[in-house]
């Protein structure tokens, strides 16, 4: 429960950060983001019409890791859509603005806390009109006490 609370803790956490967050569709509307938990929907690639499916964010759990600390790595991934060549500076904003959430709140939920530095990149390649970031989060979560058998 610990990862699937974390991925929808995460994931309505950034709802909240990009809930005023617009950008101009190419049909002259204004575009909400769209957060995904763990699984972006294939038809989102496959569909037509993707643009009505972008700006999107997925957020999905990638490994819990248990050692001296308990550990979990999330993975971001940000898309946009424009048929203008500068797209890109849409995703960076985008980018951004979730970065910046992030970094005002480091501790999710009581019990995740954001260990820094959060990583982003954007491929120099992009699939235009499509424009695709990705960020790398990883949490610390508690860790559970271990149990000592009483001696009789």
């Amino acid at each position: 429960m610990t990862g699937v609370g974390l991925v929808l803790a995460l994931s309505a956490y950034v709802r909240d950060v990009v809930k005023d967050y617009r950008l101009e569709s190419d049909g002259g509307g204004e575009k909400r983001v769209t957060v995904y938990e763990q699984l972006i929907p294939e038809e989102v690639f496959e569909h037509d019409d993707a643009e009505e499916y972008h700006p999107l964010i997925g957020v999905s759990l990638r490994t819990m890791e248990d050692d001296e600390r308990a550990e979990l790595t999330v993975d971001l991934t940000l898309g946009t859509y424009s048929e203008d060549r500068d797209g890109w500076r849409d995703l960076l904003n985008m980018m951004d603005t979730v970065r910046l959430g992030l970094l005002k709140k480091q501790l999710l939920d009581g019990r995740y806390r954001l260990i820094t530095p959060l990583t982003a990149e954007v491929l120099e390649r992009q699939p235009v009109p499509f424009f695709y970031g990705f960020m790398t989060l990883r949490y610390m979560m508690y860790q559970a006490l271990e149990e000592r058998s009483k001696r009789q």
